[in-house]
This record gives C-alpha cells, sequence and structure tokens, in this order.
C-alpha cells in the first residue's frame, strides 16, 4: 500500500521501533512532559516530579509567597510607623551614621539580582517562632525600660526598637519563604542588620579608631609632602597651628558606606566566599586613607592660604568628592581578587557525565 494509510503505519512502526531500541531515553521525555516518571527512567528523581511540576513551582509559589510576604511586611512596617520615622530623621540629621538608609537599599538589590539562583521554598515553623519571639522580647524590653523610669539613650531606644522591627520581618520571612531561602540571602539580611543604629557602647570606640588612624595617616602624608608635623593622639601639630579630627570628621558613615559597597561588588563579581571577605575587609583600611588623605588636603590649603580654609567648601561639603576617589582603589582591589579567580586551577571545568556526555542544557563549559 502506498496512500496516506500506508504512510501512517510506516511512521507509526517506526516510532515503535525507536521506542523499542531506546526505552531509557523515551522514558526520561515522557517523565519530563507527563511528570509521570517510570522505574526504568534514568536521571529523574521521582521525589521531585518532572519538568512541569518544577516549572509550576517556580512560576506560581514564588509570587504568591512573595505577595503574601510583602502585605505581611507592609502591616509590620504600618505598625512600627512611628520608630521607623524616628530613624529615618535620627539619620538624616546625622553625620555618622548617615549610612543607614543606604542599607536596605543595598539589601534589596543583592537579594534581587540573585533571585533566579534561589533554592525551593518550605515553611521553616522553628526559625519563623524564633525570630518571633526574640523580636517580641527586645521590644518588651523596650517598653518595660520606658516604663521602670530606666533613662535610655535615644541611639539605645531606636536600636531596640529596630533590631525588634527586623528580627519580626526576618521570622515572617522564615515562615513564607522557609530556611533554605533564608540560608542563601543571609548576606542581604545581614547587611540589612546595618540600619540598626550603634549604641554608644559600640561607637565610641570605633570613632576613637577612626579618629587615631585618619590622624596617623594624614601624618604620613604630611611627610611624604615634606610637611613638618607632629602627631599626638587624633591631633596634628604644624608649625603655627593644630589640627584635631574631632567626632564629626572621623569619617565613620563613609567606612560603613564603602563597606556597604565592597559586599555588594563581592556578592556581584566574584564567586569565591573567600575573596568577597577580602573585599570587603579591604574597605577598612581604604576607609581609613580616605579620611586621612582629607584632613591632609584641608591642612596644607590651611598651610598654605591660611586658616581661613577651615572654612572652606572643601572641609564642608567636599565629602561626596573624597568618597568618589576611594572607590578606585577599592575598584583595583575588585579587579585584582578577579585575576586571582581567573588564573585559580578549576575556574573553568567542562560539566560533562562520567561517560563523557554533556549534561542536557549545561553547554560546553560552565564556571565554578
Amino acid at each position: 500500500m502506498r496512500g496516506p494509510r500506508a504512510r501512517k503505519l510506516l511512521v507509526g512502526t517506526s516510532a515503535g521501533k525507536y521506542q523499542t531500541k531506546l526505552p531509557c531515553a523515551y522514558h526520561n521525555i515522557n517523565s519530563l512532559i507527563t511528570n509521570n516518571p517510570h522505574p526504568t527512567a534514568a536521571g529523574v528523581d521521582p521525589s521531585r516530579g518532572g519538568l512541569t511540576s518544577q516549572l509550576s513551582a517556580g512560576s506560581s509559589v514564588w509570587p504568591v509567597q512573595t505577595l503574601r510576604f510583602g502585605v505581611f511586611a507592609a502591616a509590620l512596617a504600618i505598625g512600627f510607623v512611628e520608630p521607623l520615622t524616628h530613624l529615618f530623621r535620627y539619620a538624616t540629621h546625622s553625620l555618622i551614621v548617615s549610612y543607614i538608609p543606604l542599607a536596605p537599599l543595598i539589601s534589596g538589590y543583592l537579594i534581587f539580582i540573585d533571585r533566579g539562583k534561589l533554592p525551593r521554598m518550605a515553611r521553616g515553623w522553628g526559625g519563623a517562632l524564633t525570630c518571633m519571639t526574640a523580636g517580641l522580647c527586645l521590644l518588651a524590653f523596650s517598653w518595660g525600660a520606658h516604663q521602670c523610669g530606666l533613662k535610655l539613650d535615644e541611639s539605645e531606644s531606636l536600636a531596640l526598637t529596630t533590631a525588634g522591627f527586623l528580627v519580626l520581618l526576618a521570622g515572617g520571612a522564615f515562615f513564607f519563604f522557609g530556611p533554605a531561602v533564608m540560608t542563601a540571602v543571609a548576606l542581604p539580611v545581614a547587611c540589612c542588620a546595618l540600619i540598626v543604629p550603634p549604641p554608644p557602647a559600640v561607637l565610641d570606640p570605633l570613632v576613637g579608631f577612626m579618629q587615631n588612624t585618619s590622624a596617623w595617616s594624614a601624618h604620613i602624608f604630611l611627610l611624604l609632602a615634606g610637611t613638618p608635623n607632629n602627631l599626638s593622639g587624633s591631633q596634628l601639630l604644624l608649625d603655627n597651628m593644630a589640627f584635631e579630627v574631632t567626632t564629626k570628621c572621623a569619617g565613620v558613615h563613609a567606612g560603613m558606606a564603602l563597606m556597604m559597597v565592597g559586599l555588594a561588588w563581592g556578592r556581584m563579581f566574584l564567586r569565591s566566599g573567600w575573596n568577597r571577605f577580602w573585599l570587603a575587609l579591604g574597605s577598612v583600611p581604604v576607609a581609613i586613607l580616605r579620611n586621612g588623605f582629607r584632613v591632609f588636603v584641608i591642612s596644607e590649603m590651611c598651610s598654605l592660604f591660611g586658616l581661613q580654609e577651615i572654612d572652606s567648601p572643601v572641609h564642608g561639603k567636599g565629602g561626596p568628592y573624597f568618597f568618589a576617589v576611594s572607590l578606585v582603589p577599592l575598584f583595583l582591589l575588585l579587579v585584582a581578587l578577579r585575576k586571582k579567580e581567573a588564573r585559580a586551577p578549576g575556574a573553568e571545568i567542562r560539566t560533562s557525565d562520567p561517560k563523557g556526555r554533556h549534561a542536557p542544557g549545561s553547554g560546553l563549559t560552565g564556571m565554578v
């Protein structure tokens, strides 16, 4: 027979022949399409379902859970609107913790760029209950301190309420997304914790450290420029004038902003966790040198043109320009770490199975 019926029979016979010769491949394809894995199918995990169920989980569960968490976060923010508004005003009027509004932006961006790499969700009851309990305890301690007449510093009161808000928010994230997702976003969550204003017990030693190290680096810059000077703590003594690195000029806010930039760059451009750590840690000496260079420039201007230069725009409004200059050595450190990763053995591997066949969808080469 050579008509249409004969051609249909031939096609059916050919398909049956190929299905008989390649049972594993047939069952693989059948299990992925119908979501019904067979015992003979190789490389398919029956407990996780087929391709259809995985695509469904990624396309429907994530938006629903994200919407639910967004409603929870909005309701929580409305309940904390007064302390959060107070925190924003406190940060914008402070010369030390003005970096606080930048922290949630960096944290949200880090989560956004890694949204496609997050693991599957599962309810995290243990983490949610732990965070909820800890957050309520912080709020209860803050309320009890006020009721007992215990006088708290403004930063201490804000630290308790802000920490309580963050821990309650983390509890909701554990509940809606699960511990696996929270582990994957541990770095952005830690970065978001920087919105908690440090209390005086933490801030005072940090400011003192930045004052002394900035004065020391300015002392080195002045010696390299040939300007004789003496260093006494956080004071620089020139021939006929003295400069002191005060609390407002310690550069703590710029240093914290540099550290957040280092965390973001490391997450975006580096693969190794250790290299990301070294980049974030490298922001500390860069911040010290940046503030020391600023003190050096102002000291040289006063030495050459008179003490009236202490009120010049370079001193009052030059911070952002010095911050932009400090990004250059941090960027050079990033480039050096990227070259180190490129030279490391095993930077590029061939993703194939033990028999030499390339893994489906992996391409010829992959990056570790």
